[in-house]
């Protein structure tokens, strides 16, 4: 997989592509989730260079949020707020080992509950199958150290 800029993360949450019960009044959802890229090198926030084209025409057409802070300063214990919803202390992944709790109630799991498909592509060894982050997710993707 190619490395752009200085993505460490992305785990993208497809929804509403096709899904048995989906509906065409059901919007589809794309969450992009890039970790380590700052926003003021970012065209669609300000940025002059072109540094990122794609990323930029595809939120010509995309709801583009300004104002959004992180509940943590790493990546685990961010996404786990991102799609539970919670603060940090709240839903306690806080370190490398933690894994997502049982039973807490969790974005895709939602989006699946009201029938849409969903699916996770990630190249963070942090956001993995065996800490819970899969839960949820129709089709998961993984991309392991070494591969390209």
């Amino acid at each position: 997989m190619p490395k752009i800029l200085s993505i460490i993360a992305i785990l993208l949450v497809l929804a509403g592509c096709g899904g048995i019960e989906a509906t065409r009044s059901q919007p589809n959802i794309l969450l992009v989730v890039i970790d380590t890229l700052r926003a003021d090198h970012v065209g669609c926030y300000g940025y002059e260079r072109n540094t990122t084209p794609n990323l930029d025409a595809f939120a010509r057409d995309c709801i583009v949020y300004t104002n959004c802070y992180a509940t943590c300063s790493w990546t685990k214990p961010s996404v786990t707020s991102l799609l539970t919803g919670l603060n940090c202390r709240e839903h306690g992944v806080l370190a490398a080992w933690d894994a997502l709790p049982e039973g807490m109630r969790w974005l895709p799991e939602e989006f699946q509950r009201r029938g849409y498909m969903t699916a996770a592509f990630s190249n963070n060894l942090f956001i993995c199958r065996q800490d819970g982050f899969a839960r949820g997710f129709d089709y998961w993707w993984q991309w392991a150290p070494g591969e390209s």
